[in-house]
């Protein structure tokens, strides 16, 4: 169960834009804490058949390849400390650009660059029992894999808070972004970037709760120098351990 659960985490923390294969099992190598098995070729086919019967996941097939994701940590400097916080520079273009997605008639909420445009194929690869090295053969990086509205948000907010919570389209677009970073988070004036007409969360350490739970975090109050680094709040620990024993 821990294993599965790790895989469902780190698909649901891609966002509504879903993950491609070859990105999932980046993100369990990188996965904080730990993936507890090895990602040979038998682990990734175990995987496989657990996600594509999985009935909070779905498939799809882009109409274009993504860019390969690349992971960096912005924490790996041979002097850090908390002072030097940057924005991470030369990496390639973001593989998911900012399109906020409107609908109500199915609930979802996010940011999808090609929403409407891919094609669902989860019941074909079910029913025709399609293996991991074929999907990839045959569709590479635009096959995705992305979770339910559901299983999105309760990652996003966690599991002991409130699921009745409403958030508008941009705050919730917000929670995406920096859910997509996981235990680094974001940095305040990178999202500023990104969503110039929408007003940020304010500088407090809980900066959005939920009337039980809060959501987002502040791991480092950098407000004197400019900026805050926001974090998801199930992320907030692992964030300060890695901060303090860098």
């Amino acid at each position: 169960m821990e294993v599965l659960e790790a895989v469902l985490d780190e698909v649901a923390l891609e966002g509504l834009d879903g993950i491609t294969v070859p990105a999932l099992w980046l993100r369990l190598q990188d996965r904080v804490p730990p993936f507890p098995l090895v990602l040979d070729a038998a682990t990734k086919q175990f995987i496989w058949r657990s996600l594509v019967c999985h009935p909070e996941l779905h498939f799809y097939v882009l109409p274009t390849e993504r860019r390969p994701l690349v992971i960096s940590n912005r924490y790996e400097e041979e002097e850090f400390d908390l002072g030097t916080i940057r924005a991470v520079e030369g990496l390639p273009e973001d593989p998911y650009p900012f399109h906020p997605v409107t609908d109500q008639k199915g609930g979802n909420q996010g940011s999808c660059q090609y929403f409407h445009e891919r094609i669902l194929v989860t019941e074909l690869l079910q029913t025709q029992s399609v293996t991991c090295d074929a999907a990839i053969d045959r569709w590479g990086e635009k096959l995705v894999i992305a979770g339910s509205q559901t299983l999105r948000y309760r990652t996003l907010i966690g599991w002991e808070a409130d699921p009745s919570l409403e958030l508008p389209d941009s705050s919730y677009c917000i929670l995406e972004k920096v859910g997509r970073s996981r235990w680094q988070g974001e940095i305040q004036k990178d999202l500023q970037g990104i969503f110039k007409y929408v007003t940020l969360f304010p500088p407090m350490l809980l900066t959005v709760e939920s009337p039980k739970t809060p959501i987002l975090c502040v791991t480092v109050d950098m407000s004197a120098m400019g900026f805050l680094v926001y974090v998801l709040h199930n992320h907030f620990m692992q964030s300060i351990h890695f901060v303090q024993n860098y």
